[in-house]
């Protein structure tokens, strides 16, 4: 058994001007605890303060790791699951929305139900803008269609694991999206409400890019179901096909050709569009299958400070 009991997992990028100010607050809740624990701040490649910040924290149980270059959020967040040692292990935002206060109700909601995944559910959206609640209410429906798996509304990286499930989750290949794949493993969960918050400082960057980024990573790793779906439609378009060329076939035997050429251009452009479309999808598999193949590492750590490796 690990000697540690918690490990809390922070990604950051460019939150200089809040991590001291989180920092101090989650400190005051995990020595509430009374159990061994480490913190890992990982740095995704910052350009602003954030790591001098993080260093001049006078806290023990702060380790840093320094990846050599930005990587996603969600790949960061693999980055300090693979580097935790603890008994469990907590993933949150370094920004101050995910509370520090909801640790404790995590982590006796695992002991008490005997649990290995606690989903820390937000039971609000404070300050995101309309468009962004659009995206992840639809986003969740869309992946549970997809994936026909039972994943809750408002799932973020806000979780608690425990040891045996962030080893087997270190043996996936590709993308980790989480919030995917920890429902598809099947252990034991509960959920526990909680309050989002207004950020401490600067803004949110999980913009329309990003937002589409994680979309289409999830569909790839997590379901098949789009190519079925490309193949129902091929044959749709096929069987409207048949029925072009047989009524075509028809008005010529009966003399009536068709007096131009807007009709065929638009079917070649139909079936062209298809065509390509299917082959577009297709692509993206084979790329995240090449991507698997290379076994290229997801992310570099450039180096680990901290009192556990000193």
């Amino acid at each position: 058994m690990p000697e540690l009991e918690l490990s809390v997992v922070l990604p950051v990028f460019n939150e200089a001007e809040g991590i001291a100010r989180f920092l101090v607050d989650l400190r005051v809740t995990l020595d509430s605890l009374h159990v061994p624990y480490e913190i890992i701040v990982v740095d995704d490649g910052s350009t602003d303060q954030t790591v001098k910040e993080v260093l001049a924290s006078d806290w023990p149980a702060v380790r840093l790791v320094l990846l050599n270059r930005n990587v996603g959020h969600q790949t960061a967040l693999d980055a300090g699951t693979d580097c935790a040692a603890g008994r469990w292990i907590v993933t949150m935002d370094g920004d101050g929305q995910h509370p520090p206060e909801s640790l404790p109700h995590m982590y006796e909601a695992a002991l008490n139900q005997h649990v290995d995944v606690v989903y820390a559910i937000s039971d609000s959206r404070v300050g995101q803008s309309r468009a962004k609640r659009f995206f992840a209410l639809n986003y969740y429906r869309m992946m549970r269609f997809l994936s026909d798996s039972d994943i809750e509304d408002s799932q973020a990286d806000f979780r608690l694991i425990s040891r045996r499930v962030a080893d087997e989750v270190r043996g996936v290949k590709g993308d980790r999206v989480m919030r995917l794949l920890l429902p598809t493993m099947g252990y034991a969960s509960c959920i526990v409400p909680y309050t989002m918050r207004e950020r401490i400082a600067g803004r949110g960057r999980f913009g329309v890019g990003r937002q589409f980024r994680l979309t289409w990573t999830s569909i790839v790793g997590f379901s098949a179901k789009p190519l079925k779906l490309m193949a129902l439609l091929a044959l749709s378009v096929t069987a409207a096909a048949l029925f072009w060329i047989a009524y075509v076939l028809l008005t010529f035997l009966l003399g009536n050709v068709l007096p131009g050429w807007t009709s065929v251009i638009t079917a070649v452009l139909i079936l062209g569009s298809f065509l390509l479309l299917g082959q577009a999808m297709l692509g993206f598999y084979v790329a995240a299958l090449f991507d698997m193949t290379k076994g290229n590492p997801r992310y570099s750590i450039r180096r680990i400070i901290g009192a556990r490796d000193d």
